[in-house]
This record gives C-alpha cells, structure tokens and sequence, in this order.
C-alpha cells in the first residue's frame, strides 16, 4: 500500500472521545475533507472492542474518558501494534500528561484542543504515510502461529521455515501491507516483474497459499477477476 494508492479511498481513523457533540463535530469536519472515514467510540472500552474488530490506519483519542482512559488505551493498542499512528487530542496542557501519553500511552503526536483542523489532517495523513513505509520496510510480522521476516525472504511456522524468492517475497509484503484487503493482479504483476507482463502472478500466489495451508485463519483469498487479499482476524496481527 502506498499513500498515492490510498488516496483513491479515505483512511480509516478510530475516534474515541466521550463528549457526544465534540465527537459529532470532529467526525463531521473530517470527514468533510475527504480523507477520512472515522469511527467513533465513546469511551476507552469501546474502542478497544472496535480497534480489534476493525481495520484502522490511525487512532485518534481524547486523554480523559471514563472506564478506560486514553492513555492506557493507547498503551493496550501499542503493545499489539507498534505501527499504526496514536495521536492524543486534549484540553488538558500540563506537561505530564503529555510525557504521559508518550512513555504509557505511546504517542506519535498530542495536540492541544482547540485543534487546528488543517493541521491537524496534515499531521494525520503524514503519520499514515509514515506508517505505511514501516509497515513495509524491516518489519517482522506474526500472525497465528506465523512469523515473517521480510529481510530474509522466510516464513516460519512452528518448526518449519519456507524460504521465498524475491518475487514471492515482493508479493507477500504487498499482500501485508494491505491485509485484509484486495490488491489487484495488475499491481502484483508490476511489483514481481518491474513492468506490465503478460506472465501470470499464479504461480507466486500458489506458492503463498502452500506456505499457510495449515492455519485454519490465515488465507490468501482469489477475488474473482480483481486480484487477491491476504485475510487474517485483526487480533492475530503482531508488529515487531
């Protein structure tokens, strides 16, 4: 995935604020911009239940909220994800709670309420970006019993590592960087061959669906006549 790519569809942002019209305010105003979808959840608890039930490109939290606070869920979402962009939004402007949201909460940003909104949907879209170039640079992935090292081309899984080719690595990094969602067989073919080709992405595909033939959760799935998606539950993801 890449931002020029993404920019075909908006980001998908989890909101979660307490304060009903603050939330109806920020939700309507970015969205109006075109770049974001945003979900909300009115308190902590609520959106840890969404963040694990959804795919999202970046967190946007309010500091105080009741149940579970801002800060400690971001801490929940960093220590299963240390990609994806936190970014706090607050009245509250005491240093503490803003080293607070760094070192417990880890935060890419915190910004002061009132939020100046360009810069605020600057700031997100670079962090997304940012992200997304992490996501796809010497990043091991684990997913089920999985783990996938990017920088050696293997896939190991219990006892047994699969060693991959450059092609099928290629493939595979695009095939995570978009989980869950389809990528076609037009943008594998020039990403494994450099250039359009008339040779099949096949191949490279079965070769893939081989590697995870024993997870009962982990599928690459044939989009008919569209490309392919990586498919694995959101709560079996793990960064490291």
């Amino acid at each position: 995935m890449c931002v020029e790519e993404r920019t075909k569809r908006p980001f998908a942002v989890l909101y979660a604020e307490n304060h009903s019209i603050s939330a109806k305010t920020m939700k309507l105003a970015l969205e109006q911009s075109g770049d974001f979808v945003i979900v909300v959840a009115e308190d902590g608890l609520r959106a840890w239940t969404l963040y694990n039930q959804h795919d999202f490109d970046l967190c946007l939290i309010d500091v105080h909220m009741p149940g579970l606070n801002g800060t400690d869920l971001g801490a929940k979402i960093r220590e299963v994800n240390s990609i994806i962009p936190i970014v706090y939004i607050s009245v509250d402007a005491h240093v503490e709670t803003k080293i607070a949201g760094f070192e417990i909460g880890g935060a890419d940003d915190y910004i002061e309420k009132p939020v100046d909104l360009p810069l605020l949907i600057y700031k997100m879209k670079a962090l997304i970006g940012r992200a997304v170039t992490q996501a796809g640079i010497g990043r091991q992935v684990a997913f089920d019993k999985y783990t996938y090292n990017p920088m050696t081309y293997s896939i190991v899984y219990n006892n047994k590592t699969f060693h991959l080719n450059q092609k099928e690595a290629t493939v595979l990094n695009k095939l995570i960087m978009q989980m869950n969602k389809t990528v076609t067989k037009e943008e594998l073919i020039i990403l494994a061959f450099k250039r359009p080709d008339k040779r099949s992405i096949r191949p490279i595909i079965l070769k893939l669906i081989s590697c995870f033939m024993d997870s009962d959760y982990v599928k690459i799935r044939t989009i008919r006549g569209v490309g392919y998606s990586l498919e694995v539950p959101r709560d079996m993801i793990r960064y490291f």
